[in-house]
């Protein structure tokens, strides 16, 4: 059976390099541009997979892109298609510099993961490497395992291990938020936001408290664990205070580039 996909898509120049990535894997689509009309969409037919872009309309006639609508779509897309859910790519052409705005965009990519998206993209696609095809065959893989562990589990026959089904099971961002694993939580993803506003400095954990805005056991928990990561120190002693590494720079660094 042809693989089909929902293209949720409304600039001319990126909808010309799906068609070209489309044809050249032998997959059919439709192309929708707003919130509204993907919903019609999907209420006629079942799709392989979603193209889906980061910041879309309500409407095709009216309506300013955004992000909510996205996240409203991919809510509805759980509701309409309850456990059958179909794999879900996220197209983002948001840029990233700074280690806040990379924060922001790793919150985000978790925000859209507990949604129903499994990966993300950015636009303009590369032509090398990290191809919009290769995500697509990647993902495709990733639920193609899921599924065919769920069938074996039915018929109690699994002939995977248990981490291999751990794996198959736990759906993934890449480029923006695979780089690091553990993936972080959301408080350590607010302490580093808040240490990032003074990045060559120490900040005392009654600060990081402060502003972070959690209590002292998650803040010292997680700071010891952002610590074991490689990702803090205390560069000037026990009781100097923490400070952001440079391997932490260079992880945000990699993640706001890929």
């Amino acid at each position: 059976m042809k693989l089909r996909a929902l293209v949720v898509e409304d600039d001319p120049k990126i909808i010309h390099l799906i068609a070209e990535a489309m044809a050249s894997m032998g997959h059919d689509y439709d192309i929708v541009s707003s919130q509204e009309e993907a919903v019609t969409r999907m209420s006629e037919k079942d799709y392989s997979y979603i193209l889906l872009d980061l910041g879309i309309p309500v409407s095709a006639q009216t309506g300013t892109p955004r992000i909510q609508n996205t996240e409203n779509l991919l809510e509805r897309i759980c509701e309409m298609k309850d456990k059958l859910l179909p794999p879900i790519i996220i197209m983002s052409d948001h840029e990233v510099t700074g280690l806040k705005a990379t924060i922001d965009i790793m919150r985000l990519a978790m925000s859209l993961s507990r949604k129903g998206a499994i990966d993300i993209i950015a636009k303009p696609f590369p032509t090398a490497g990290r191809t919009i095809d290769r995500v697509i065959k990647k993902v495709l893989r990733i639920t193609d395992g899921r599924r065919r562990m769920e069938l074996e589990s039915r018929l109690q026959t699994p002939t995977t291990t248990e981490h291999e089904e751990e794996k198959m099971a736990t759906p993934t961002l890449s480029g923006k938020v695979e780089r690091l694993s553990p993936t972080l939580t959301e408080v350590q993803l607010d302490i580093l936001e808040a240490m990032s506003k003074s990045p060559h400095q120490t900040m005392f954990q009654a600060d990081i408290i402060a502003a972070g805005g959690y209590g002292k056991h998650a803040t010292r928990q997680s700071l010891q664990q952002l610590e074991e990561l490689g990702l803090i120190h205390r560069p000037q002693g026990e009781r100097k205070g923490h400070a952001i590494t440079e391997k932490c720079k260079e992880f945000m660094a990699m993640a706001a580039a890929s």
